[in-house]
Parts: C-alpha cells; structure tokens; sequence
C-alpha cells in the first residue's frame, strides 16, 4: 500500500512538472508567433520600399534618358548652325 502510495505522489508530481513545463512552451511559442509577425510585417513595409524606390529609379533614368535626347538635338542644331555636319 506505501509503494503505491508512493508510486502516486510521484506520477502526481511528474504531472504536475509536464503540466507546468507545456504552459511555459506554450507562452513562449505564443511569443515567438508574435516576433513572426512583427518582422512579416516589416518584411512588407520594406519590400513596399523597394517598389517605391524602384519606380522613383525608373522615372529618373527616363527623365535622365530625356535630358540626354534633348542636349544631343540642341548639339546637333548647335553643330548644323555652325557649319558642322553630325549625322545622328
């Protein structure tokens, strides 16, 4: 009767461990899937970055590209006016 008694107190106790040892993994994963979403949302916010600064480059290089277009006119003018023969 002590050996079972004792047998019982024990898987209690080792219970009562597992019980305690689960509600702190779950704690701590609970905190982990809120680390995750923090950085999935500034995953996003940079990515959405990324495309603004990708379309701010683009509209650069295009208005860069019409600078380009217009200065090489106005020199092949400035070179026609001057008796200067370019063929562009």
């Amino acid at each position: 009767m002590m050996k079972e008694k004792f047998l019982i107190d024990q898987l209690s106790t080792t219970n009562a461990n597992l019980v305690d040892q689960i509600g702190r993994q779950q704690t701590h994963i609970e905190g982990l899937w809120e680390e995750v979403g923090f950085k999935n949302e500034r995953c996003s916010e940079l990515h959405n970055q990324v495309n603004e600064l990708t379309t701010k480059l683009k509209d650069l290089y295009k208005k860069l590209y019409e600078m380009e277009v217009r200065k090489s006119g106005a020199e092949k003018n400035l070179a026609e006016f001057f008796g200067d023969r370019t063929d562009n």
